[in-house]
């Protein structure tokens, strides 16, 4: 049987490229793998795995683990895509990269809208929305009004304010 190599890999595209060959080794659909994944109590949809496949960046340890789960990989084998992802995760000192004590964490997703220019007069919604969302008990934000009141600006302009407060995206 061919088996595909994590380890030669030393970039997220070459990660990717070869996530690729192994579900061509292992002669599976995008459907087929979704079918194995649900037997396992797991989700990959044909949609997740084609956009994951054609991208170049690193996909998340969850998404590696049951891809290849799903391609018919057993322990040792996840074990060798884990440790290849995590490796091109550190930058390499050789190469001109910072020495890391572990592995980098990804960037947080920031996938906001162009901020607004020229918000005015919204004070007492950016306060109320501040109030909302900081402390110990935390909720869901409605923002409600009639159409073209600025409710999707008002969203974006305190949601760029906000960033620093959301961590994780």
């Amino acid at each position: 049987m061919v088996t595909v190599d994590p380890v030669s890999a030393r970039s997220s595209t070459e990660y990717v490229v070869l996530l690729r060959r192994r579900r061509e080794v292992a002669g599976l659909s995008y459907r087929q793998l979704d079918r194995r994944a649900r037997q396992c109590g797991e989700s990959l949809p044909p949609s997740t795995v084609a956009t994951m496949l054609r991208r170049a960046t690193l996909p998340g340890v969850e998404l590696v683990t049951t891809y290849v789960r799903a391609c018919g990989g057993d322990d040792a084998e996840l074990a060798a895509w884990l440790a290849a992802r995590a490796r091109i995760t550190v930058p390499d000192p050789d190469a001109g990269g910072a020495a890391a004590a572990g592995p980098c964490l990804p960037v947080p997703p920031r996938r906001l809208p162009p901020g607004v220019v020229g918000v005015v007069g919204r004070c007492a919604e950016l306060a109320e929305l501040d109030a909302a969302t900081s402390g110990p008990v935390r909720g869901l934000v409605v923002v409600t009004g009639g159409p073209g009141a600025g409710k999707a600006a008002l969203a974006v302009h305190w949601a760029h304010r906000s960033t620093s407060r959301f961590p994780d995206g």
